[in-house]
């Protein structure tokens, strides 16, 4: 179609409030563009866009083809001919308007944003009634999606578009060295541009080129007590609208002084265990604790050497959560001591880090460690202190390669020196080396990656291993061979070794594999020493100089392993060889548990790692204490009077009294009926270890409604360590394997599927299950490991979470729309969470951005009113306006943790007018439930929605509404059902209720305790 180059751009209307103000007015004629006739349109009656529309499907757009509307006015009249359309970002959306042969207008927004706009042609036409109007697309791949065909009486003032800097603020924080300054802000549009800054002159710039709304620079190292100038210039993806900035800040930032003189909090043994190091997060209310050096730690009335550094601050500087390290005897309780009148005593001889150019040095007391720059030795080049003070190796001159790995195609890699060495915490009582290799065949050739954490201790001759192997391969998926790690020490003559407990000849090479999760063999040469079920994973080597004791923690959990001893030290078989029917082909076993342990090869797709945990001890004799160490260590929290007392996190209500005891027998049944599974289901593996199985029948969980942050709950509630066991587990999982690492997918956690990551099966190979490895904010899981951190002070989930968030800062906030109430509520709650574990304002303000959104979408109903699709509302087109409950109670709990973050009236009455949406469409008096939906033939559930009844829960906070003190004492009742059992699936089960009840027990009306919600 030939284009007219002279015809005039139509005015565009923009503003949800605005449009609908104009369509309302007495003298305009709306009509559903779903009532015209159309050629490449669809109505809509499967997606759940928000009003009536029709749109051009995928084929249409895939082939660009001419799309029309055709209709005939029947009003008379001076009309503006209009109509409204959703414009999709990065789309060409041109759409030509005519009335009879006359081209009255061209439609196209220059900068599409995911809003609907209203289109109008700027000169009025006399209808007599009977005239032919046509909207035609261009060649285009954009839906044009078109909800109404509007008449309009009076020319409406188009909407001048501008670029604004929103929200523009600068935190100041201390650093190592001077001060650290985050700018962060909004722009209305994705905007990219520069900013300038200095002191008097602006000397200094910083690339702003990505395109983003939510924005953040951070200037690091800057001189304290100084002023700076900053100039922010942006311009927006069309280049024709700017903005500019500027602004003015002063690092002038004192130390946080502690407003407690002198408190204390109790530290509880939840597992008792043999004398150990441990590390413990505890939490402090705002202003409590000015730094982390005011903390001493009390074994009864003695003090005991403690190292406290900040995991992270409150946003005045106070101490928000510390962690303490500090030798435990595996028995006791402990009591921390805080405040401004606080000094702890220095040990005697505190843990010794000397830092060099070429190498690190640790110094425990009983061993000394060397990590060089130049030699990659595991687990470091060690020396032992002898009688007379001084020390000698126990590492040998030449050591083998730290880790070799054989590729599919018999390649073999080597990692013999690190590429990045780096002391990633040192105090008194700890010290963590951070080690990066890359895994090398010749000078450019590599195969994965190696990340070792390795962590020494005051006073103690244990060395603790955390490695992480990774696939950095820029190819879909990578098989290998094997990977194997090895261990080199020099003990003298007299050699002695063990595998088991059992004695073995360390010159017949002795080896111990686990094969399955029920299977393991040891075998020395051709002889088979023993046979059973599940291998402990330790071993011993000793000789004139010293005895190593090696322990590896879920060993056979995570099978297939190896272990192997000799003359000259262990070998750890993180992926041992494999004979190429070792796995049966065919059959569930083969997709649930084998799927990437297939013909003798390990197939591991691009981004997914795995941690495995173990530990050296050196000492001058025997001592066989060390797997019961490893496997079941002493375990230690806060109990849950301080936890709540901090409001760091969230409110949880108290176990003992319950303000519901049917819930406690509920979980109790939970936690035996998650164990009882993992049984039935064979839940092991090294890819599989940690997580849930049945979601669908045949997928994996991938931890939906985020088990460890339920699990984490329960274990601050009653600090029950098998709760805390199964975090870590599903933690560690969670991080290693459903989230990626590298490549274009780094940060996303993949939802529920098959195989994890999903790929390793055609799309249909099962019914109901999911082959391919997506990601949505809607199934991404970041509060149970920023808790994780937080009580443990594990670097590697802050690690993992933090790569998610950067997602949910970033891209996905440009043009950001309203899609449905899961969506945004969980994209709220995640990035809540990080916002409270780290403080950083990025996080809120991409909160706030879908906030305005949520918000601005709300109708007068208090809901989110939308088609629903199939699934939702199985009556005929049109299906009911409404939405399903669960959605709706997941958004609500996303705008509960902003308002905990802001306190801003709008979000609270908006939460407030979601409760009330819910029992008005959805609850049923009679069976004490909710329907599904808000279509009235929609199902009605056995029991009501937890989901739902937290955001209920909420809302009774703000508004002692008696519809919401009913809905909730009834709802409660029927929202468990019956105490779970072990089935396919159970991990839904449980997490779904286990992760809400808590909120709704907790502003229980019934329970005495209902937290006071600031408004």
């Amino acid at each position: 179609m030939a284009i007219n180059v002279d015809v005039v751009d139509a005015l565009v209307v923009s503003g949800d409030d605005r449009i609908e103000t104009l369509l309302k007015q007495k003298d305009t004629v709306v009509q559903p563009a779903a009532s015209c006739r159309f050629d490449g349109f669809v109505d809509d009656t499967f997606t759940e866009y928000t009003h009536p529309s029709i749109y051009r499907p995928s084929s249409v757009c895939r082939a660009k083809l001419v799309s029309t509307i055709t209709d005939t006015i029947r009003d008379a009249g001076n009309y503006h001919l209009g109509f409204t359309m959703y414009t999709t970002a990065g789309q060409n959306e041109v759409v030509d308007v005519y009335i009879g042969h006359r081209h009255v207008a061209r439609a196209q927004n220059p900068d599409p944003d995911n809003r609907v706009h209203l289109f109008v042609a700027s000169d009025k036409f006399p209808f007599r009634g009977g005239e032919p109007i046509r909207f035609v697309t261009n060649e285009t791949t954009g839906p044009c999606r078109i909800e109404n065909i509007v008449l309009l009486a009076k020319k409406p003032q188009a909407t001048k578009q501008k670029l604004d800097i929103v929200s523009p603020f600068v935190d100041i924080r201390h650093a190592e060295e001077g001060v650290n300054a985050y700018i962060t802000f909004i722009t209305n549009r994705p905007a990219s541009g520069i900013m300038r800054w200095g002191n008097q002159k602006l000397t200094d710039t910083v690339d702003l080129s990505t395109i983003q709304a939510n924005h953040e620079v951070m200037l690091t190292n800057l001189q304290a007590k100084r002023a700076f100038r900053y100039e922010i210039e942006l311009a927006d993806r069309t280049g024709h609208l700017t903005a500019i900035y500027k602004g003015r800040f002063r690092t002038d930032i004192s130390r946080p002084q502690s407003k407690i003189k002198k408190a204390r909090i109790p530290i509880c043994q939840r597992r008792s265990g043999n004398a150990s190091p441990v590390s413990v997060g505890v939490p402090f209310s705002k202003s409590a604790l000015g730094r982390s050096n005011q903390i001493r730690l009390l074994q009864n009335r003695t003090e005991i050497p403690v190292q406290a550094r900040a995991l992270t601050h409150w946003d005045d500087g106070s101490v928000k959560w510390a962690l303490l390290d500090f030798a435990a005897d595996g028995q006791s309780d402990y009591t921390v001591e805080y405040g401004r009148d606080v000094k702890p005593i220095t040990p005697d001889e505190p843990l010794d880090v000397v830092e060099s150019d070429h190498d690190i040095t640790v110094t425990t007391g009983p061993i000394r460690v060397e990590f060089h720059r130049d030699k990659l030795a595991l687990p470091g080049i060690v020396s032992m202190r002898q009688t007379d003070g001084s020390y000698e190796w126990v590492t040998p001159g030449e050591t083998s390669p730290a880790v070799q790995l054989t590729d599919a195609q018999g390649q073999v890699f080597t990692a013999v020196k690190a590429d990045s060495l780096v002391v990633e915490e040192a105090g008194s009582e700890r010290a963590c080396i951070r080690i990066e290799c890359a895994h090398h065949a010749g000078t450019h050739n590599t195969c994965f990656k190696s990340v070792f954490r390795i962590h020494l201790y005051r006073n103690s001759s244990c060395i603790r291993v955390c490695h992480t192997f990774e696939n950095d391969i820029n190819e879909p998926f990578t098989s290998i061979r094997n990977l194997s790690l090895r261990a080199d020490f020099d003990l003298g003559n007299q050699l002695v070794g063990q595998i088991e407990g059992q004695d073995v000849d360390l010159s017949k090479s002795p080896l111990l594999k686990q094969t399955h999760d029920n299977a393991f063999e040891l075998k020395q040469g051709r002889k088979t020493l023993s046979k059973g079920k599940q291998a402990l994973g330790k071993a011993l080597l000793s000789g004139e100089s010293a005895t190593i004791n090696f322990a590896i923690r879920d060993f056979w959990q995570n099978y297939p392993k190896g272990l192997r001893v000799d003359q000259n030290g262990f070998t750890i078989d993180l992926c041992p060889t494999l004979a190429k029917d070792q796995f049966p082909k065919g059959g569930e076993l083969e997709d649930r548990l084998y799927y990437y342990v297939l013909n003798g090869q390990y197939k591991f797709r691009q981004g997914i790692s795995r941690t495995h945990e173990f530990y050296f001890d050196i000492q001058p004799g025997k001592d066989d204490s060390l797997y019961e160490t490893v496997q079941n260590p002493p375990l230690y929290s806060v109990d849950l009077d301080a936890f709540n007392k901090s409001q760091t996190v969230t409110q949880l209500p108290d176990k003992k009294p319950s303000p519901y005891p049917q819930y406690e027998k509920w979980v109790d049944a939970a936690l035996v009926a998650y164990g009882d599974d993992r049984v039935e289901s064979r839940a092991y593996g090294m890819l599989n270890f940690g997580d849930w199985f049945g979601e669908r029948t045949y997928n994996w969980g991938n931890m939906e409604y985020d088990t460890p942050w339920c699990f984490l709950q329960e274990y601050v509630r009653g600090g029950d360590p098998q709760f805390y066991t199964y975090a870590e587990e599903a933690v560690r999982h969670l991080i290693d394997v459903d989230t990626c690492h590298y490549g274009p997918q780094t940060g996303e956690q993949y939802t529920h599927c098959v195989g994890h990551v999903g790929s390793y099966y055609p799309d249909g190979y099962r019914e109901r299950a999911i082959f391919k490895g997506n990601w949505k904010p809607s199934h991404t899981w970041v509060e149970g490991p920023f808790l994780y951190h937080l009580l443990s002070g594990e670097p590697r989930a802050l690690e993992g979470a933090m790569k998610t968030c950067a997602l949910l800062v970033g891209d996905i906030l440009n043009d950001y729309d309203f899609t449905n109430c899961r969506n945004s509520g969980w994209h709220l709650i995640h990035l809540a969470s990080a916002y409270k574990t780290t403080g950083r304002r990025v996080y809120l303000n991409a909160a706030r951005i879908i906030v305005d959104r949520v918000i601005e979408r709300q109708r007068v109903s208090g809901g989110w009113d939308r088609l629903m699709v199939p699934g939702h509302c199985y009556c005929h087109p049109p299906r009911h306006m409404g939405n399903a409950g669960f959605m709706v109670g997941i958004l609500m709990v996303g705008l509960k943790r902003y308002h905990e973050a802001t306190g801003e009236k709008r979000v609270a009455d908006a939460i407030v007018q979601a409760a009330d949406y819910c029992i008005d469409s959805m609850w049923v008096n009679k069976t004490k439930s909710f329907h599904y939906t808000s279509c009235p033939e929609s199902s009605i559930n056995a029991g009501a929605d937890m989901r739902i009844l937290k955001g209920i829960a909420y809302a009774y906070g703000f508004l002692k509404k008696k519809r919401f003190k009913d809905v909730l004492t009834a709802g409660i009742k029927t929202a468990l059902g019956r105490p779970p059992k072990a089935h396919r699936g159970v991990g839904k089960s449980i997490s779904s209720p286990m992760r809400g009840a808590t909120q709704v027990l907790v502003n229980l009306p019934t329970s005495g305790r209902s937290r006071k919600v600031k408004k």
